[in-house]
């Protein structure tokens, strides 16, 4: 039996999003069906104090008794810095505020350690352009935690939507929301433009890389990235956008796509609607872990294909990371550099038209 490539990480914040993911890496492989990689937790980072580090290893204690590969204890720092000196750590899984992606990775890059960075990958596309570029440069591994991208149902729907011989036929439109209610107050980070707060970065990315995953790759699209439109409003909290509504025009498939999200009214019934010449498709809520989709043929019964998500579906990403570092690659075909860049440059746009702006800075470190 070959031995699996065994990926050895280093977790950077330690916020509820890092703690998904740490405890889905660690959970067996054998429980998904995975064979050729496995995951290490070699080291745990907090920006502000070492115990929030031994607070989040005690956290996940027992899925570190369980782990299939876990090797020796987990060590914890007090400061990125002190983390990315440490010489086991391979890559590092950033699950910080937005607001802090750019330096961080940037960061991590320059110490010599691949980077997985959570969604929305920067603050916007020049910063997503230069990481790129510098990752590419020293020869390491960089790519967007778009977990819900590795999910074999949706792989599955892209492999299908793009297929000549696609039950659905042509597509006319497509419609996608994901939607939540956070009414404030104003000091919640969401509400926060210096964390890159507003619906836009942290939900309103999930329409639009749903229509990427959908219609970015079709054959007669051939990777153009599509014209855009929105409407936004602004919250009378703090300014940053409180909703959207984004049109993607694809014009070489002869279609639009409408993206929406809002802090003001959750998203009921159906986050997903592809209007289909023979059928439609349609994916329950919430569009970033979508356990089901339903097809309805014309004249049919609608047909409800589930799917078995062990934990909460993060390993899957991870588990490709793997075979891309096992494999020399420097990004993954799945989420590769450059559809990060276009979604980026949409949501620059759908910034710019709402007046929406982080006070980021603009000059790009080197």
């Amino acid at each position: 039996m070959t031995t699996p490539f065994n990926l050895k990480w280093g977790i950077l914040a330690t916020g509820r999003i890092s703690h998904t993911f740490t405890k889905d890496i660690l959970a067996p492989p054998s429980t998904r069906n995975v064979s050729d990689v496995s995951h290490t937790l070699v080291a745990v980072a907090s920006s502000s104090s070492i115990d929030k580090a031994h607070t989040f290893i005690k956290d996940v204690e027992e899925e570190l008794k369980t782990a299939q590969f876990q090797t020796g204890p987990v060590k914890a720092f007090g400061s990125y810095a002190d983390l990315l000196k440490n010489p086991e750590v391979q890559i590092v899984y950033i699950g910080s505020p937005h607001s802090d992606h750019y330096k961080t990775c940037l960061m991590a890059l320059k110490a010599g350690k691949h980077v997985l960075c959570e969604k929305a990958f920067t603050l916007n596309a020049a910063q997503t352009a230069h990481l790129c570029t510098f990752a590419k440069s020293q020869k390491l591994f960089l790519m967007e935690a778009q977990w819900t991208r590795f999910f074999p149902n949706i792989l599955h729907l892209q492999s299908l939507l793009n297929s000549p011989d696609s039950p659905f036929g042509r597509i006319y439109r497509a419609f996608a929301d994901f939607s939540i209610h956070v009414p404030g107050p104003a000091t919640h980070r969401l509400y926060d433009p210096k964390q890159g707060g507003g619906a836009l970065l942290d939900l309103g990315v999930y329409p639009i890389l749903w229509m990427f995953i959908l219609f970015y790759r079709n054959p007669q699209n051939a990777l153009t990235a599509p014209t855009v439109t929105a409407s936004v409003i602004n919250t009378p909290l703090t300014g940053v956008d409180e909703q959207d509504i984004v049109v993607l025009k694809w014009d070489k498939l002869g279609m639009q796509t409408t993206c929406s999200t809002s802090l003001v009214g959750r998203t009921e019934e159906w986050a997903l609607i592809v209007y289909g010449e023979k059928g439609n498709l349609l994916v329950p809520p919430p569009l970033s872990r979508p356990s089901s989709y339903t097809v309805h043929m014309h004249g049919a019964e609608p047909v409800a294909h589930n799917l078995d998500i062990p934990g909460m579906g993060m390993h899957w990403e991870a588990d490709f990371v793997a075979r891309s570092i096992a494999k020399g690659e420097l990004e993954n075909p799945i989420m590769p550099h450059q559809e990060s860049l276009e979604i980026m440059k949409i949501m620059d746009e759908v910034r710019k038209i709402g007046g929406v702006n982080y006070g980021e800075l603009e000059d790009l470190e080197v």
